[in-house]
C-alpha cells in the first residue's frame, strides 16, 4: 500500500537569514491549545526559561473541523504535518492503537490486517483510520498523502516514534480517544516503528479531568526505550504528546472557573516536565514545542499559538522563527513545521510538501509581547471580516439598486431640484463606499496592532471618514468624477507601497489574506490583486476622459504602469500570486489596444499569449530557482517535471473549476457581481439608450469597462476564487458607471436640459 512519490531537493531557507543547524534527530512535542499567555515562570518554568534563550514564533495550526465536543480538531493539525499539505479529516475514522492493544476483542495488529491489509511487521503502532483518511483527502484542494513524512524518513534509513495519549476515556457509552502523535509519526501504511500511544501511559486520578492523567514515569520509560532503540546517526523523528492539555481543555465546560484553572495549570506543569525529560533523554536532538489549535483567551477564537525550538549548545536569544511561506516576522504554519523537519534531517521533500523551512530572524523587540499582539490583531480583524465585507457589499448593492431606480424615473417624474439633491446624496454615498478599501490599509496608521474588535472597527471608521472627507473635498474643487479618481489612485498607491515595503501596514486586512484562515498567505492574495486591478484601470480611464491630449498616456504610460501593477501582484518577492500574470496581462493588453483605437484581432491575441508565456516563464523560473518559497504554480510545474507528465497541471484546472463553482454559489460576492451585471442590463434595456450615450461621451471609460470584464472572465478561469475576483473588479466599474449616468439626469421640467438631450440625440443619429 506504499505510495510512491517524486521527490525534489530539500528546499533551503533564504540565504540572508540564519538557519537552524541540521541534525540527525528531531523531537516534536505537540501542545494542544497552548497560548503565549500560558507560558510563565510559575506553571512552565523550564519552557519559560527556554523562550528567553532561543528562537520563538507564532504558529498557524488551525483546523477546519471540530471534534466531538466542538473544539478544534487535533487530528487535522496532525495530518497536515504528516502530509505537508492542508489535510481534510474524517472525524468518524478509527484511531491509532498499539499493536498489542485489544480492539473490539482482537489485537490491534489483527484489526489492522482486517481493515487496512498487510502485516504490521516489527512496528509498534497501527493507525486503523487510514482508509477513511485517504478517502476524504482523495478529492481535496491539494495533493494530500497521509504518512508522507514518516515514509520519507524511513526511505532515508531513519525511524519514527510516537509517545503519548490524550484519551478522555469512556463517557456516555462512547469511547473517546485522541492520539494525534501517531498520525504525525506514521508512514504511508499507517504504521509507526517505535513508541506507544496506549492507555499504559495514563494513571487513574480521581481529581483529574475524566479521572485520569498522564503517568510521567511511564512516559519517561517509553522515551528512554525509544532512545535506546534508535541507532547511532540514524535519522529519527520522535513525536510526543503530553496528554493532559487536551483533557484539561475538554473538561472546562463541565468545571467551575476555579476548577478549570487548576486543571489547566496542572496540565501546563505536565507539559513542562515532559519537555525537561525529552531534553535530558535526547541531548543531541532539536526539540520543537508546537501548539495545536490554540484558543485565544480574550476572544475565545482559534488563532496563532507558540512554536519554540530548543537546539543543543545553541544561543538564539532574541530571534524569531519565521518562514518564507508567510513572509511575516515570527509567523509560520504547521506546513512549515513539516518542511523544517525534512530540512533538519537532510531528507528530500516531495513537491506535495507545501511549506518552507523555518529561518531565524534577529530582533530587538519584546518578542513574546509582539507575538501576543500580532495574534490579537489577526483575530480582531478576522472576527469582523464577515460583518465588514457583508455590510460593504450590501451597501453597494443597495446603492446600485437605488441608482437604477433614479435613472429610470427621475427625468420623467421628478423635479430638477429633487434630482439635484438625490444625485448629490448618491454621489456622497458612492464616495463613502469607495473610501473603505483605501481605509482598510490606512487604518493601521493609527495603530499597527489594534488589540480588540472595537479598536479595529474604530480605526476603520475613522480612516474611512477622513478619506471620505478628502474625496468630497476633491469632488467639490475639481468636479465630475475627480472623487472616484482620487480614491482609486489613493487605494492603488497604498496597496503598492505597502506591498513593496513588505506589508508593514497590512499584517491582516479585510481585502487580503486572512492570517488566521489561510495556510500560505503572503502577498496580496487573489482578492487584493483584483482590488488593485480595478482601482488602477477605472480611475485611469476616467482621468483620460478628462485630460487634454489623452493619447500621450495611452501607450508607454499605460504599458509600463500595467506591467508594474502585475509585478506587484505576481512577483514571488512581492505578491507571490503568479496566476495574476495571466489574467492581468490579458486585461491590460486589451485596454492598451482599445485605448489606442486598435482592434482585438487573432494576431493581437496571439501576441497576448506569447506575452503571458514569457512573463509566466520568467516569474516561475525566479520562483523555482530563487530563495523565496515557491508558489502553487511553481510547485505544480516541478511535480509535472518529476512525474514526466501534465497530470498535476490538469489536476489544477479541475480543482479550480470545482472551487469556482462552490464560490459562485456560496459567496456573498456572487450577489454583488449579479447586482452589477443586473445594473448594466437594466441600463441597456431602457427605452432611451442612456448607457450607449454615456459610453460614447466617455470613450476611454468604455474601453476600461471592456478590460475589466475581459480580465474578470480570465481570472475566473485561471484562479480558484471563482466569482470573487470578477466581483471585486467591477466594484469601481459599477460605481463609476452609476456616477457618469447620474451626471446626465435633468428632471422633467428642465427645458434647457431636455433641449440638450434632443440635440444630443440628433447628433448621435
Amino acid at each position: 500500500m506504499q505510495v510512491t512519490t517524486a521527490c525534489a531537493t530539500v528546499t533551503e531557507p533564504s540565504d540572508f537569514v540564519a538557519r537552524l543547524a541540521p541534525t540527525k534527530q528531531v523531537v516534536l512535542i505537540i501542545a494542544p491549545y497552548l497560548t503565549w499567555e500560558d507560558i510563565d515562570a510559575t506553571n512552565t518554568p523550564h519552557i519559560f526559561e527556554l523562550t528567553q534563550n532561543t528562537a520563538i514564533g507564532n504558529l498557524n495550526a488551525r483546523s477546519r473541523v471540530k471534534d466531538f465536543d466542538g473544539k478544534p480538531s487535533l487530528l487535522e493539525g496532525a495530518m497536515s504535518i504528516s502530509s505537508g499539505a492542508w489535510s481534510r479529516v474524517d472525524t468518524t475514522a478509527r484511531h491509532p492503537f498499539d499493536i498489542d492493544e485489544t480492539v473490539e476483542g482482537v489485537q490491534g495488529a489483527e484489526m489492522y490486517e482486517r481493515l487496512v491489509g498487510g502485516s504490521v511487521g516489527n512496528t509498534r503502532i497501527a493507525y486503523l483510520g487510514l482508509p477513511r483518511m485517504i478517502a476524504v483527502n482523495a478529492n481535496g484542494d491539494f495533493t494530500v498523502i497521509p504518512g508522507l513524512l514518516g515514509s520519507a524518513i524511513e526511505d532515508a534509513g531513519g525511524v519514527t516514534a510516537a509517545i503519548g495519549n490524550s484519551d478522555l476515556g469512556y463517557r456516555y457509552s462512547a469511547d473517546r480517544l485522541m492520539r494525534p502523535a501517531a498520525l504525525i509519526a506514521m508512514n504511508e501504511d499507517g504504521l509507526v516503528r517505535l513508541g506507544s500511544v496506549s492507555g499504559k501511559l495514563l494513571t487513574p486520578d480521581p481529581l483529574a479531568p475524566y479521572g485520569t492523567r498522564t503517568n510521567l514515569n511511564a512516559m519517561d520509560e517509553e522515551m528512554r526505550s525509544v532512545a535506546e532503540a534508535i541507532g547511532n546517526n540514524q535519522p529519527s523523528l520522535i513525536v510526543i504528546d503530553s496528554g493532559d492539555l487536551y483533557r484539561a481543555r475538554s473538561a472546562m465546560r463541565e468545571s467551575t472557573a476555579e476548577a478549570a484553572k487548576n486543571n489547566w495549570d496542572n496540565a501546563l506543569s505536565t507539559l513542562d516536565k515532559v519537555y525537561v525529560s525529552a531534553r535530558e533523554i535526547y541531548p543531541e536532538a532539536t526539540i520543537f514545542i508546537a501548539s495545536q489549535a490554540s484558543m485565544n483567551p480574550n476572544l475565545n477564537r482559534e488563532g496563532l499559538g507558540p512554536v519554540i525550538v530548543s537546539e543543543p549548545n545553541s544561543d538564539m536569544a532574541g530571534h524569531y522563527l519565521s518562514a518564507d511561506s508567510t513572509q511575516r516576522q515570527g509567523l509560520s504554519t504547521s506546513l512549515d513545521l513539516s518542511a523544517t523537519i525534512y530540512y533538519l534531517l537532510d531528507i528530500p521533500a516531495s513537491v506535495a510538501v507545501i511549506g518552507t523551512p523555518f529561518h531565524v530572524d534577529e530582533s530587538f523587540d519584546d518578542r513574546q509581547e509582539y507575538l501576543i499582539k500580532s495574534n490579537n490583531t489577526a483575530l480582531a480583524v478576522d472576527s469582523l471580516r464577515g460583518t465588514v465585507l457583508s455590510t460593504f457589499i450590501w451597501t453597494i448593492v443597495t446603492l446600485l439598486a437605488a441608482g437604477a431606480f433614479v435613472l429610470m424615473w427621475a427625468n420623467n417624474h421628478w423635479k430638477p431640484k429633487t434630482v439635484k439633491w438625490i444625485r448629490r446624496a448618491l454621489y456622497t454615498i458612492t464616495l463613502g463606499c469607495l473610501s473603505i478599501p483605501a481605509a482598510s490599509v490606512f487604518m493601521f496608521f493609527f495603530n499597527v496592532w489594534p488589540q480588540t474588535p472595537g479598536a479595529v472597527l474604530w480605526q476603520l471608521l475613522a480612516s474611512t471618514f477622513i478619506i471620505w472627507a478628502l474625496a468630497l473635498l476633491v469632488m467639490y474643487i475639481r468636479g465630475g468624477t475627480s472623487g472616484i479618481i482620487f480614491l482609486g489612485a489613493l487605494t492603488s498607491i497604498a496597496i503598492i507601497i505597502d506591498q513593496m515595503l513588505g506589508a508593514p501596514f497590512s499584517f491582516s486586512g479585510f481585502f487580503s489574506y486572512s492570517t488566521v484562515m489561510a495556510f500560505r498567505f503572503y502577498g496580496l492574495g487573489n482578492e487584493g490583486a483584483a482590488l488593485l486591478y480595478g482601482a488602477t484601470i477605472i480611475p485611469f480611464v476616467l482621468w483620460l476622459d478628462r485630460v487634454k491630449n489623452p493619447h500621450r498616456y495611452t501607450t508607454w504610460v499605460l504599458a509600463i504602469g500595467g506591467f508594474f501593477v502585475m509585478l506587484v501582484c505576481a512577483a514571488p518577492w512581492w505578491g507571490a500570486n503568479v496566476g495574476v500574470a495571466a489574467w492581468a496581462t490579458i486585461g491590460y493588453a486589451v485596454l492598451l489596444l482599445l485605448a489606442n483605437n486598435q482592434k482585438v484581432t487573432w494576431k493581437s491575441m496571439l501576441l497576448m499569449l506569447v506575452a503571458i508565456v514569457l512573463v509566466l516563464g520568467v516569474l516561475i523560473a525566479v520562483d523555482m530557482l530563487g530563495t523565496s518559497g515557491e508558489t502553487h504554480l511553481a510547485r505544480s510545474i516541478g511535480m509535472a517535471e518529476q512525474d514526466g507528465g501534465i497530470a498535476p497541471l490538469v489536476e489544477i484546472v479541475v480543482r479550480k473549476a470545482a472551487t469556482n463553482f462552490r464560490v459562485l454559489t456560496g459567496s456573498l460576492w456572487g450577489v454583488f457581481f449579479v447586482a452589477v451585471i443586473g445594473f448594466l442590463i437594466a441600463m441597456r434595456v431602457r427605452p432611451t439608450p442612456e448607457l450607449t450615450r454615456t459610453l460614447q461621451a466617455n470613450k476611454f471609460f468604455g474601453d476600461g469597462m471592456t478590460a475589466i470584464l475581459v480580465g474578470g472572465i480570465a481570472a475566473f478561469f485561471t484562479e480558484d476564487s471563482g466569482i470573487v475576483l470578477p466581483a471585486i473588479m467591477v466594484l469601481y466599474l459599477g460605481c463609476a458607471l452609476l456616477w457618469l449616468m447620474l451626471e446626465r439626469l435633468h428632471g422633467k421640467d428642465d427645458v434647457v436640459s431636455e433641449s440638450l438631450t434632443v440635440l444630443e440625440s440628433v447628433v448621435d443619429e
